[in-house]
């Protein structure tokens, strides 16, 4: 199963498009890799603080903000505020109380270990 975008109310139309924009909106990258053993998603995140960035699950879903506040100059009028939220569906095979998180240089990198038990799978015979 894929990580994909979470929107409330979000119509199957406008799924592709939505995901698409998520990509492009309030920050310059996100890369998702699947490994045998486990999933990887790398987000840059430039400019914000690793104490600014809050990662959390609830009900399944991956929630990530970050708030960042930096000053052009001495005016108060020149601040630029950073927010970044964003959440996406988890996978039914990551094991959660096993997410790591690790934020260098501006790249927040989530590893979300997958389960190892095998799927419990029952086949159904048609009478």
């Amino acid at each position: 199963m894929r990580l994909i975008n979470w929107k409330p109310n979000n119509s199957l139309l406008n799924l592709f498009d939505d995901i698409d924009n998520s990509f492009s909106k309030n920050y310059n990258g996100f890369t998702l890799r699947n490994y045998d053993n486990h999933y990887k998603i790398i987000l840059e995140m430039p400019g914000i603080s690793k104490k600014n960035i809050n990662i959390s699950i609830e009900n399944e879903i991956l929630n990530i903000n970050a708030e960042n506040s930096r000053n052009l100059s001495n005016d108060i009028d020149d601040v630029i505020n950073y927010n970044y939220e964003k959440s996406y569906y988890m996978p039914d095979d990551v094991n959660i109380d096993k997410i790591k998180a690790e934020y260098n240089n501006g790249l927040l990198e989530l590893n979300l270990p997958k389960n190892k038990q095998a799927k419990n799978i029952k086949k159904i015979s048609i009478s």
